[in-house]
């Protein structure tokens, strides 16, 4: 049997997953910040302009909550698998 409250679980990933982008957002001098930001549900696609901002942006991320970590996945051979999709450059 389905709690009650169950129905609510994808909006409070969500409003959950937002606050932690707006923190780490927050904080970060725009150099920093990613150049693309594009969520989807608890993943992240993330495109910055250097592995620096990238090491700078996350070590931030992951110092919102400390039961919320992020890991990263570097693309190899100019290409990323992000969900079920290959993304080349």
């Amino acid at each position: 049997m389905a709690l009650p409250w169950a129905h609510l679980a994808p909006l409070m990933a969500d409003v959950c997953m937002n606050y932690v982008i707006d923190q780490a957002l927050a904080v970060r001098p725009p150099e920093d910040r990613p150049d693309l930001l594009c969520p989807y549900v608890d993943d992240l696609f993330l495109l910055f302009p250097n592995h620096d901002s990238l090491n700078r942006f996350f070590t931030n991320f992951n110092s919102v909550h400390r039961n919320i970590v992020f890991n990263t996945e570097l693309e190899t051979n100019n290409c990323l698998h992000f969900l079920d999709v290959l993304i080349e450059k």
